[in-house]
Parts: structure tokens; sequence; C-alpha cells
């Protein structure tokens, strides 16, 4: 068992010692978010859970979600979209109310590689989700700096959290999809168009 796995079921990782361990200055950032993705393809149901923690507050905000189609590399976008659409909205508030303007800088942990290798481009080139890689683009025009870091699965406790969380919002949906016969006098296609 790696050291990093042992750590995780004996000892619980301060936010400081996983801020050290991602080389992350405590001056440097002003959201952390840790997530995860659950899904398999565009015929099955995904999920997808996050914790954000504001350097200002502290406070831990958890997001969830699902949909009944989606990949597992669009279900892991989501888990980072979701919060980063809510901290934009707050940070355009919050600049409009005192004027004062300045680039936020979101260090975003993920399990995911194809997520790390992608959103750490500069140009996000991937024919795959291709317009869900422009809204992260979007969030940098409006001065919000991603910095995307890899961990390996399980090696986080927020990260175990978001990946149970996630699979319990895809299964949800799921069981949510088993009751919605489409046969069904309530279905869609009882319906006339």
């Amino acid at each position: 068992m790696s050291k990093l796995k042992k750590n995780l079921k004996n000892e619980e990782e301060s936010l400081e010692e996983l801020l050290s361990r991602l080389n992350i200055q405590p001056d440097e950032w002003d959201l952390l978010i840790i997530g995860d993705g659950s899904g398999s393809n565009w015929t099955r149901e995904s999920g997808w859970a996050s914790v954000s923690i504001e350097r200002a507050t502290l406070e831990r905000r958890v997001w969830l979600g699902a949909m009944n189609r989606g990949t597992v590399n669009f279900a892991e976008m989501m888990a980072y979209l979701q919060p980063l659409n809510w901290y934009a909205s707050a940070e355009l508030t919050k600049r409009k109310k005192s004027g004062n303007v300045r680039f936020r800088k979101v260090h975003i942990v993920t399990d995911s590689k194809y997520c790390k290798e992608q959103g750490s481009r500069k140009l996000f080139t991937s024919k795959k989700n291709s317009v869900l890689w422009k809204m992260f683009d979007g969030f940098q025009r409006h001065g919000i700096l991603l910095h995307w870091h890899w961990i390996p699965r399980d090696t986080v406790s927020l990260n175990v959290y978001a990946d149970k969380v996630s699979k319990a919002a895809r299964k949800s949906l799921a069981e949510v999809q088993t009751n919605l016969n489409p046969g069904s006098s309530t279905g869609p296609y009882h319906f006339n168009p």
C-alpha cells in the first residue's frame, strides 16, 4: 500500500499539508476545488460532486449533480464548472460593490488525468467536450486564473468523499430513470407532440 493511501486510512491530511504537497503557497490561492465524476458513456447516467474551500473564510461548500446521459469525462468537468460558475457570479457581485478588481487564483484538484492535461493547456485543443473547455477559458478571461493539479485516486479524503457523492448522485438518477418507464401512461411516448 502506498504511503499516501496508508496516510489517508490512518491520519487525515490537513488543508495546510495538502497545499504543501501540491506546492501551493499559503497566499497563492483564493479558492480550492476538489472533485470527482462518475459515469461511463452517453447511454448511461453520470454524476459529479466537489467541495470548494474559500481561503478568506475557509468555508466549505458541497456541489453535486447528475444528468440522465453523460460520459465520465463530462461528469469530471461538471464537478468543477458548477462551483466555478457560482464563484464567478459571487466575484462579479463583489466587484460591482467594491470596485476592486484583481485576479482570483483557483486551484482545481482532480484525479482525472484528462482534466488535468486539458485544463493545463494554454489553448484547449481537445475535440471531445470542446464547448465545455471553452467555458473554462471564459472564466480565465474574466480574471479567474485556473491551476490544475492531478492527484492519485483515494489520496485526498475530500476526493474520496466527492467520489462517493458523485456515485450516489448518478445512482439516484438511475433509480429515477428506472421508475419512469417510457411505455407507461406518464412517459414521453404517451403524449402527442
